[in-house]
């Protein structure tokens, strides 16, 4: 009877030592399930967060493929993160910034965090500009990958490049031109100018800026500038100033014609006054020669725009002071010399006798030709000159307009030099290289790639890929280049089959990538 009781209350206690348990068990899935419910509520607070962010955050393996990427992706991209998840970023990449992109990767591996920006291929093969702030993910003391942050600053860019181009235009437009343009304050002090100003009254541009128009003229000058501007300012309407003087750093007194502007602000505020300063100095002198020896100087002023000689009995008359400077020597000394001694040996011949032929009468000869001159210092220089029969001093003489074309012409010297270097590497090469239309048409080719396939270079040009290629072959060829036409990823492919003009075959290994125009359109292949 003991043994029977023992027993009951063994297992009263078990029962009550397992109701225990089962409470505990339901205490902790409880509280389990409101971590549960908890961490769900915080996962989708942040992934709401993610998803309305305008930045796109992402990570990758060390391999650059890519491990998350946010739903926002699509804004940017037109790709939904399926479409990008398990692919190398670098697919995605513009091939011009590719091997920057690569080296900046290879950095944040290092441990570097880095702020990049560049070019991104949407899905419909447009291209976006993004900044990517990218920094190492470290687990354990091993970097495994990188981690960033996305942003779409393609409106940033073009607005930038729209501005800069603007400015550039402007500056350009300004700084080209030989009339010195200049905005001045209601009390006359330089607020803003350009190049020309600074060369037409010899100072920096720190000296001018905030100097009052007192400060380069006497007092006649000053008080015809100020009548001008108080009347521009009383009517507002622009006036024509002209022939008044300035006094530049050097001491020379120019003599200036300037159509005056009034300045407003946005609300219509008079603030300055504006203009362009032409220096009509030498137009002047000119014209006080001109009454002195017409003959002697008309042509010289119509024809003034570059180097000038006057060239009579073979001996140099007359040089304007461009021409000497050329020549790389002084005015005084090229005066009384023959004109011979500044042709190059080269051309010698040819001016010579183009020289006589004008002297004689001759008028179905090259008036207009390119020549090279030998400069002060031994040096080659090349020109265009301008010739033609005038009087000078009551006898003919050769009038000659040089233009100096130097730089053209050693720019297509070294085009021409690099054109032979890289066509004679294309021939010399035992690798066929080739370039093709869209279409898969031969539009260039090499000797190699001519006996690979055993046609002249005449028969390959214009000829399609289906004619040196069976059926399966020009499908495998048409998937690989479309692969390269769509990434813009250059591709390498092994065991393309050719079929030679002869019948025979021959298995090739081929790299394709993609050629385009400046605009980077796509031209082939």
């Amino acid at each position: 009877m003991k043994n029977e009781d023992k027993t009951k209350e063994q297992l009263t206690n078990e029962l009550k030592e397992m109701r225990q348990r089962i409470a505990e068990l339901e205490a902790s899935e409880t509280k389990r399930k409101r971590v549960e419910e908890a961490l769900y509520e915080s996962e989708e607070k942040y992934r709401q967060l993610v998803e309305n962010l305008n930045e796109v955050l992402y990570t990758t393996d060390r391999n650059a493929r890519v491990t998350y990427i946010s739903p926002n992706i699509e804004k940017i991209s037109g790709y939904q993160p399926n479409d990008i998840l398990g692919h190398s970023f670098l697919e995605f990449v513009y091939p011009d910034d590719l091997s920057g992109r690569i080296e900046q990767f290879q950095k944040v591996l290092s441990g570097v965090d880095l702020v990049t920006e560049y070019r991104y291929v949407t899905k419909d093969r447009g291209i976006k500009w993004v900044r990517t702030n990218a920094r190492p993910v470290v687990i354990e003391g091993e970097v495994t990958g990188i981690q960033g942050m996305l942003v779409d600053i393609t409106e940033h860019k073009e607005a930038e490049e729209s501005i800069r181009e603007s400015e550039e235009k402007y500056r350009a437009i300004l700084d080209s031109i030989e009339d010195g343009y200049f905005e001045v304050d209601l009390p006359g002090n330089f607020t803003f100018f350009n190049n020309a100003l600074c060369e037409l009254l010899k100072y920096s541009k720190d000296e001018l800026i905030g100097m009052n128009y007192r400060e380069y003229t006497d007092e006649k000058n000053a008080k015809i500038l100020y009548k001008a501007a108080n009347k521009v300012y009383t009517t507002g309407k622009p006036l024509s100033l002209t022939n008044y003087k300035v006094i530049a750093k050097d001491g020379t007194v120019r003599i200036l014609e300037t159509p005056v502007h009034l300045v407003k602000d946005s609300n219509g505020k008079p603030t300055g006054f504006r203009g362009l300063a032409r220096d009509i100095t030498h137009r002047k002198q000119a014209e006080e020669a001109l009454r002195e020896n017409e003959e002697k100087y008309r042509n010289l002023i119509e024809r003034a725009n570059d180097g000038i000689a006057i060239i009579q009995d073979n001996i140099v008359k007359y040089v304007n002071p461009r021409l000497a400077d050329m020549w790389g020597g002084k005015i005084e000394e090229v005066i009384g010399t023959p004109f011979t001694d500044y042709v190059h040996p080269d051309d010698l011949a040819k001016v010579v006798d183009l020289y006589k032929q004008r002297m004689k009468g001759k008028e179905d000869i090259t008036q207009i030709y390119e020549a090279s001159l030998k400069r002060k210092d031994g040096s080659k220089a090349y020109a265009e000159l301008n010739t033609g029969i005038i009087t000078y001093e009551g006898k003919p003489a050769d009038l000659v307009i040089v233009r100096d074309i130097t730089e053209r012409k050693q720019a297509e010297e070294v085009l021409k030099e690099s054109e032979a270097k890289y066509r004679t590497t294309l021939e010399s090469i035992e690798d066929g290289y080739y370039e093709v239309d869209i279409k898969g048409s031969f539009t260039l080719v090499n000797k190699s790639l001519c006996k690979i396939l055993g046609y002249t270079k005449d028969e390959l040009i214009g000829m399609s890929n289906r004619q040196y290629m069976n059926e399966e072959n020009a499908r495998k060829v048409y998937q690989g280049v479309n692969k390269v036409f769509k990434t813009g990823i250059p591709s390498k492919v092994l065991d393309w089959e050719l079929i030679r003009k002869d019948k025979t075959k021959r298995v090739v290994e081929i790299s394709v990538s993609l050629i385009r125009d400046s605009e980077a359109h796509p031209t082939g292949f």
